[in-house]
């Protein structure tokens, strides 16, 4: 069925219905909880209600029309600060020491409580990091964003949030001629990347770009290239490390795995040389958010043996993908299968997390995958959120909704499939 009538001739109703979801999310930032939380969520639905409108309303929707309302809903997160995230305090704070010190490695935030030498614009960037006992845990891959950001504007957040919006204005330019107009649609219009992004500046955005870059320059043919970003990515956001294999068989081996590691020996390098990232041990031995696989195996193994089993998991399952993806030579692998896995197994599962499966899932639309996208946001609904206490539990209902939307959404369009096929069966019969 094609779409008709006046709705499919462009997008500015369906824009324009985006743009108040953005303003609805910016009023987060000024609002405490729970209307913080319900004005988040409110913004997150208009923008589906958007999405999923102009998506089956507008056959060939325009480039111009769709980058320009995918960048007019991101302008009033540019002006806001997040109201339910905390975490773009480390980045200013990142920077910041970067400059300084000439890295954010190995000092924790609160041995600076107190001290007269912190600059005036950082102490209120000081005082609102999380976990001060604990040195920074991000990847020397994004730590240069932080250290630009901290140039243009000390101690503020709005240079941050342009960058990111730059990357994913970079990473629809890069995708432009390799999607179809509405899977760009998709891609650009995702009220999720709307808001981990231009609101709450989670920098997911940039280790994406890289990685998709990744994949276009092996394409291009130019695999050294495309193996320097591939390891850039993984510097940033270490789970990247699980597209090498696909990458691997899709590209010239040699030159790419050089490029690979040249990118990951030049990031981390200083970094291993000065005694590594020593917060990585505490947040995978001891963090957890919004788990499914590994909660469930919690409950049912040993103590200890949940962390191992969901790795061991996770490795069969990179695996089994890998074989059938073999031979294989489209320009993206099923990643968003893999990141799916790994969301589904690892015990934090943040929502800027399932960003990684955006790309890959405007390229080939599931029904599970935007479910993901759909849901994953209602794991915001915490006690924290909903009363200002600062807690990081869910009330018992949200995970079983969360995982209950994606299968439901894969039930309905498995029996729709089944449906399709035997019309057409019983048509050729006829």
């Amino acid at each position: 069925m094609k779409p008709s009538g006046p709705e499919a001739g462009g997008l500015t109703r369906y824009g324009a219905l985006l743009l108040a979801g953005g303003m609805g999310m910016a009023c987060s930032g000024y609002a405490p909880p729970p209307w913080s939380l319900a004005f988040t969520l409110g913004g997150l639905a208009l923008g589906w209600v958007a999405l999923g409108v102009a998506a089956w309303r507008v056959p060939r929707p325009g480039w111009r029309e769709t980058v320009g309302w995918a960048i007019a809903a991101r302008v009033p997160g540019l002006c806001t600060l997040p109201g339910l995230e905390d975490d773009f305090w480390r980045y200013l704070w990142d920077g910041h020491l970067l400059a300084r010190l000439g890295s954010p490695y190995g000092v924790a935030p609160a041995e600076w409580f107190g001290r007269t030498d912190v600059a005036s614009e950082f102490q209120g960037v000081l005082s609102g990091i999380n976990y001060p006992d604990l040195p920074t845990i991000y990847g020397p891959g994004v730590q240069g964003l932080f250290l630009i950001s901290g140039a243009i504007a000390p101690g503020q957040l709005w240079p941050l949030k342009l960058l990111l919006v730059l990357a994913e204005f970079g990473l629809w330019c890069l995708l432009r001629r390799r999607l179809s107009a509405r899977g760009l649609l998709l891609l650009a219009w995702c009220p999720l990347a709307l808001a981990e992004t231009a609101f709450h500046a989670h920098f997911e955005i940039w280790p994406i770009l890289l990685a998709v870059a990744a994949f276009c320059w092996a394409a291009d043919r130019r695999p050294m290239l495309a193996g320097f970003a591939l390891g850039m990515a993984i510097a940033a956001r270490p789970f990247a490390v699980a597209l090498l294999p696909f990458f691997a068989t899709r590209t010239a081996l040699a030159p790419a795995l050089a490029g690979v590691a040249a990118a990951v020996g030049a990031a981390y390098g200083p970094v291993w040389l000065a005694g590594g990232i020593e917060s990585h041990g505490a947040f995978a031995a001891g963090w957890e958010f919004n788990s499914t696989g590994f909660a469930l195996l919690q409950a049912l193994l040993p103590e200890g043996w949940a962390r191992p089993s969901v790795v061991a998991l996770f490795a069969f399952a990179c695996l089994l993908l890998w074989w059938r993806d073999r031979g294989n030579r489209d320009l993206f692998p099923r990643a968003d299968l893999l990141f799916g896995v790994l969301l589904l197994l690892s015990p934090v599962a943040n929502p800027w997390y399932a960003l990684w499966l955006l790309p890959f899932a405007a390229a080939r639309p599931q029904a599970w995958s935007w479910a993901l996208l759909v849901a994953i946001p209602l794991s915001y609904i915490t006690f924290g959120n909903l009363d200002g206490s600062g807690s990081f539990l869910h009330p018992p209902w949200v995970r079983p909704l969360e995982v209950g939307l994606v299968l439901l959404a894969a039930a309905l369009a498995r029996r729709s499939g089944k449906l399709d096929r035997r019309t057409r069966a019983e048509g050729e019969g006829g």
